[in-house]
């Protein structure tokens, strides 16, 4: 279950730091975003990859805890990453 917490905060913090682009957002909207929202995105996206590190430390101890959060920040960039691929050719 931690593993899965872990997962979902630095799935959604990462997403969140890439929308902050102006390349990312402007492929999947249409349009660059506004300076506010890309300072709400990066300061959302920082919060929840330091959250899911924090709870993989606290439950694993800190060793196991960064062993397990690099794990998952290396997955879930893989899947955003993916994400923004696929999505950027569907909307061309």
């Amino acid at each position: 279950m931690i593993a899965l917490a872990t997962f979902l905060l630095s799935l959604a913090g990462l997403a969140a730091l890439a929308l902050a682009m102006k390349k990312h957002h402007r492929d999947l909207w249409g349009q660059p975003a506004p300076p506010a929202r890309t300072l709400a995105l990066r300061g959302a996206g920082w919060l929840l990859v330091s959250a899911s590190l924090s709870v993989a430390v606290i439950s694993n101890g800190v060793l196991a805890g960064i062993a397990l959060w690099l794990g998952m920040v290396t997955i879930t960039g893989l899947a955003v990453a993916m994400t923004l691929t696929f999505a950027g050719r569907r909307r061309a």
